[in-house]
């Protein structure tokens, strides 16, 4: 055997890339049969020549490139998604507002403005299951009427609110208009979500506009 003949392999890590070469000597021989002993992640085969944008990547059999993704690229992809994230947060944050900020109703015969907080909300539900499940238990609850507060308008001072009595009808009638306002905010919030969701670039994002 001789100990002078050296031996190049070319190395390649986890993933296939190639990471240089590495030259043998007779230590890698078998002391038998005097057979080159390769390295792990090693081969004899020459990787092609370097290429701008690519890595040189053995696949077990034979070399090839693939291309190299940039760190622009990576960090655009993660700026979208913070991005779309911080949309729909505050989308959430618009929606719940808009579901508490009341809703108007003719209910009375004149079109008044009424609260939505989550209290209201609850209170008128409530009243008009006991007005559709029974008007006579709900007349003998509120002979005149349920009182529900409302104002003249959306833009009116809180402090010029009045209390309005409610027969049953109108209970279901105000309950009807409650829940048309909620539903036309869902909707919308589902329209917002499938832009923001259909984006492919932060400016994308940023480009749309939500109000209730």
């Amino acid at each position: 055997m001789d100990k002078t003949e050296t031996k190049i392999v070319y190395c390649y890590d986890s993933n296939g890339l190639y990471t240089g070469q590495k030259t043998l000597d007779y230590t890698d021989r078998s002391p038998i049969s005097g057979t080159w002993q390769l390295p792990a992640n090693t081969t004899e085969t020459t990787p092609p020549k370097a290429k701008d944008g690519y890595n040189r990547v053995w696949n077990g059999t034979a070399w090839g490139y693939e291309e190299i993704s940039t760190s622009n690229e990576e960090e655009e992809e993660l700026t979208l998604n913070d991005a779309k994230t911080a949309k729909l947060l505050s989308l959430s944050s618009l929606a719940a507002t808009a579901y508490t900020s009341g809703f108007s109703s003719s209910a009375t015969g004149s079109v008044l403005w009424y609260d939505s907080d989550t209290n209201t909300q609850h209170d008128i539900t409530d009243a008009v299951l006991l007005a559709i499940a029974s008007t006579e238990q709900f007349s003998t609850l509120y002979p005149s009427g349920i009182i529900i507060r409302a104002k003249a308008s959306r833009d009116a001072e809180d402090c010029t609110k009045v209390k309005y009595i409610h027969t049953a009808t109108q209970v279901i009638t105000l309950g009807t208009d409650m829940r048309t306002m909620l539903s036309a905010i869902k909707t919308k919030v589902w329209e917002y979500q499938e832009q923001i969701y259909a984006c492919m670039t932060v400016k994308e994002v940023e480009a749309i506009t939500m109000s209730f």
